[in-house]
């Protein structure tokens, strides 16, 4: 499943993701809250989310998608450089960090990578 409330980026990554023989796109939220009620419903194996979004931001909206009962695996992005956001991210329970910035691939390459370790565990 894939959070992020800029719309072309949520449909970029979600093209790039299905690519993947073994990744499916179950959902797309546009803000943290959707993020909460599409994950609590789909139950996702792996939850991209955007760190900058509305109403409740990724940093939260992971916080609570790993208290539910099968807590996916969280992968947190961001467009921003914050010094403190790596911290913040694996306090609220993120397997992965990055900048929207990333090589596309490399990005790609830790999403599949950590949904493959997911999917198995």
């Amino acid at each position: 499943m894939i959070a992020d409330d800029d719309r072309a980026f949520a449909e970029l990554l979600r093209s790039s993701l299905t690519a993947h023989a073994e990744i499916d796109v179950v959902g797309v939220a546009k803000d943290g809250v959707e993020a909460f009620d599409l994950a609590n419903v789909l139950k996702p194996d792996l939850v991209v989310l955007d760190v900058g979004m509305p109403r409740v931001d990724g940093i939260e909206a992971a916080r609570r998608i790993r208290q539910l009962p099968k807590p996916p695996r969280v992968v947190l992005i961001t467009g921003e450089d914050s010094p403190t956001g790596n911290r913040r991210a694996y306090a609220a329970g993120a397997s992965a960090y990055l900048r929207k910035t990333t090589d596309v691939a490399a990005m790609l390459d830790l999403v599949v990578g950590v949904s493959t370790v997911t999917a198995s565990a």
